[in-house]
């Protein structure tokens, strides 16, 4: 019988990775669930949650917006009340043996008092010092540090950062070969999760492709959270979501803002030098590929014809991709 750290959602004893671009919303969420892990209350008013020991270590953000963050996720409670180990920008390196051997004693403590241990890392980059994570050998590595956090009685979450360049592609069947070109680091954890960002202007609103690896995860296809936030507090809530929106990518969005008219005579030069050299003319190609392929766009440039002249046509709904997202977006009243 599967035990869970969050009900159908995290599996307890489970090497769970959280995985996005910049910005993306990985650290709010990790605040929302160290937070709601600490109380035992309900995350993101809907899963059910274990209380835990929490150790919270984020080496990717400064300190006092690490505190401010936890301390506007808690509500107006008093951070050192929480059963959470706060460690922010204290130089922990997972490769280093001193480091993990010091957590490993701290899990090992905290699974005598009686509480699952959850152990969040922010993020694994900062946390392996840039080592290359995409070789097999580095992946192997990786996943044996982590192996021996969740050995010692652990539930992992790592987070990582992908590429700003690399568009996601939320209706494929395996994201996670999307983002990772390491299939050890891809292969060795137990859950993994892919956060986009929905592009709606007037809401904080985070697309998660849940990717299980060990375990049927009770959380469907996809789900959506919204960060609220007003002066003094944030906090995450869940909103169901009926399928997959198409999500553009930067380049394609930065793209289509050369045709605001019906159609639109452009060679991929000339829509180069208007970027001002924003863009490769590599990414220019696959930027206008994405578009045709969605039928933003009426046709694409021959892409091994520089000179080559093409006709574009402006989707009608293009515009208005906000609207689109709230659409599919069931909100509910808060």
């Amino acid at each position: 019988m599967t035990r869970w750290i969050v009900k159908g959602l995290i599996p307890e004893n489970h090497i769970v990775l959280v995985a996005g671009q910049p910005g993306n919303g990985k650290s709010w969420w990790m605040a929302q669930l160290a937070i709601d892990a600490a109380e035992g209350e309900k995350h993101m008013g809907e899963f059910d949650i274990q209380q835990c020991n929490v150790i919270y270590i984020d080496e990717d953000t400064p300190t006092d917006v690490y505190e401010d963050r936890l301390s506007r996720m808690a509500l107006g409670k008093s951070l050192n009340q929480l059963a959470i180990d706060r460690r922010s920008m204290t130089g922990f390196y997972l490769f280093q043996l001193g480091h993990r051997s010091n957590l490993v004693n701290d899990i090992t403590q905290l699974g005598t008092q009686g509480k699952p241990v959850l152990v969040i890392i922010d993020c694994l980059v900062k946390v392996m010092a840039g080592k290359n994570l995409d070789s097999v050998a580095g992946a192997s590595t990786v996943m044996s540090h982590l192996s021996e956090l969740r050995d010692a009685g652990a539930t992992v979450v790592i987070v990582h950062h992908i590429s700003l360049k690399r568009p996601l592609n939320l209706n494929a069947i395996d994201v996670m070969g999307q983002v990772l070109n390491s299939t050890m680091l891809v292969s060795g954890t137990d859950t993994a999760f892919i956060i986009q960002r929905a592009p709606i202007s007037d809401r904080t609103i985070f697309l998660i492709k849940p990717q299980p690896r060990r375990i049927s995860l009770e959380v469907g296809e996809l789900f959506a959270v919204e960060l609220i936030e007003d002066d003094e507090k944030s906090i995450a809530v869940l909103l169901p979501l009926d399928e997959v929106p198409f999500v553009p990518s930067d380049d394609a969005k930065q793209l289509f803002q050369l045709f605001p008219d019906k159609s639109t005579e452009l060679t991929v030069k000339q829509i180069y030098e208007n970027l001002q050299e924003d863009l490769p003319r590599t990414e220019i190609r696959a930027g206008l590929v994405e578009l045709v392929q969605q039928k933003c766009l009426y046709k694409t440039i021959d892409p091994h014809d520089r000179s080559h002249v093409a006709w574009y046509k402006q989707h009608p709904e293009f515009e208005k991709l906000n609207t689109f997202y709230k659409q599919k977006l069931l909100v509910r009243n808060i």
